[in-house]
């Protein structure tokens, strides 16, 4: 991951930098700054190329602020190779899958994940095209992921009623 914050230039400046969280809780101390936006970067996927930030907290103890809390999930994986087709979106009753190539006699992995990043669905599947029938899942965002060999394939959709 990787800290940066921004300067009164408005430019990026890297602060802290690591590629060795265990994907648990990692805190980091001791980032001595004057600035008013603090960005966070995940720079190594952790799970199938997707990455997951439960909370955030920025906070100066010497001034007494209350931490500001960040909250969300963002899938944005540096070594995917292409996205993933995904049809209808919104979708209502029946999803449809498509990889951006045939992969003929490979079998690949098919994860859905939802907006917490918690495993929903899995499957393999050896068609480029797959359709999966959606009337348990609740509404709500969530990623497809496709895993052959090494490579990650994603896309995501929403479910509605």
């Amino acid at each position: 991951m990787r800290f940066s914050k921004m300067s009164s230039s408005m430019n990026w400046s890297t602060l802290y930098t690591t590629t060795t969280g265990d994907g648990n809780i990692d805190i980091v101390n001791n980032l001595s700054v004057s600035t008013r936006y603090v960005r966070m970067r995940a720079t190594v996927s952790s799970l199938f190329g997707t990455y997951s930030l439960n909370e955030m907290e920025v906070f100066s103890p010497e001034m007494n602020c209350q931490p500001s809390v960040v909250t969300s999930l963002q899938l944005t994986p540096s070594d995917k190779k292409a996205n993933l087709n995904l049809w209808p979106n919104p979708a209502k009753t029946k999803l449809s899958i498509e990889a951006p190539f045939n992969f003929n006699t490979k079998t690949a992995e098919l994860f859905i994940y939802t907006v917490s990043g918690k495993l929903f669905f899995t499957q393999t599947t050896s068609s480029h095209l797959t359709e999966i029938e959606l009337k348990d899942y609740p509404s709500s965002i969530y990623y497809v992921v496709i895993k052959i060999n090494n490579e990650i394939y994603s896309g995501k959709f929403i479910k509605l009623e």
